[in-house]
């Protein structure tokens, strides 16, 4: 669902500001920490630094979801970033399996550690969803985008989950009991690169992003 623009805006101003605020917070206590000589003072600013970081990681999450992530893009070929992440599961047990339909001409204008967080997302979904599930990832390409599809089983949701399936914290909180921004993210930074995202209970997720202009 498109948010509407001033209030997209003005969601990635506020947390900008909040940002560059922990950010700053951060730094000093990081400080402090290398200042600290009492050891009870020490532990109580690591979890105060860890919980920083982590707020830190949230608002950056908000900010995709609302396209308003500030990273570096660049071209990038995303086969090897999704055979990578298909090997990881498979180490830990999982069914995730890449095919390559593109001819490995699969090359977009991305950050790659924002796209191996989302399509990493989207897989972490689904598992999450259900025990049971396998994944298979594959990527072509047309005359303008490259596609890239995620099929998955066991994963079945009703046409009003489908609906609101990227609102921000519905697949984390509503579907999983978790309290992430959820696939909203994703969503949000596919949006950014100028892309389409959608879920169909027979397709999976499909992910349409325009093909770089670098050959």
């Amino acid at each position: 669902m498109k948010l509407d623009y001033k209030y997209e805006d003005t969601i990635g101003l506020l947390v900008h500001s909040y940002n560059n605020y922990l950010s700053g917070l951060i730094g000093f206590t990081e400080l402090a920490i290398l200042e600290s000589r009492q050891d009870e003072v020490t532990e109580k600013l690591e979890v105060a630094l860890e919980s920083g970081v982590d707020a830190v990681t949230f608002g950056k999450q908000l900010l995709s979801s609302v396209s308003r992530l500030q990273v570096d893009i660049s071209p990038t070929q995303i086969n090897p970033i999704i055979e990578n992440l298909c090997h990881e599961k498979q180490d830990s047990g999982r069914v995730c399996n890449f095919v390559d339909e593109s001819q490995s001409e699969a090359k977009i204008d991305t950050n790659p550690e924002w796209f191996y967080k989302c399509l990493n997302s989207i897989v972490r979904f689904c598992y999450e969803f259900s025990a049971k599930c396998e994944v298979t990832i594959s990527t072509s390409v047309n005359d303008d985008n490259v596609l890239i599809n995620v099929q998955v089983t066991e994963v079945n949701l009703t046409p009003a989950e489908s609906e609101k399936l990227f609102l921000p914290f519905y697949s984390s909180r509503h579907l999983l009991g978790q309290k992430d921004v959820g696939l909203a993210v994703v969503h949000g930074f596919v949006v950014q690169m100028d892309g389409t995202m959608s879920w169909h209970d027979k397709n999976g997720f499909t992910i349409t992003i325009p093909k770089s202009e670098e050959k």
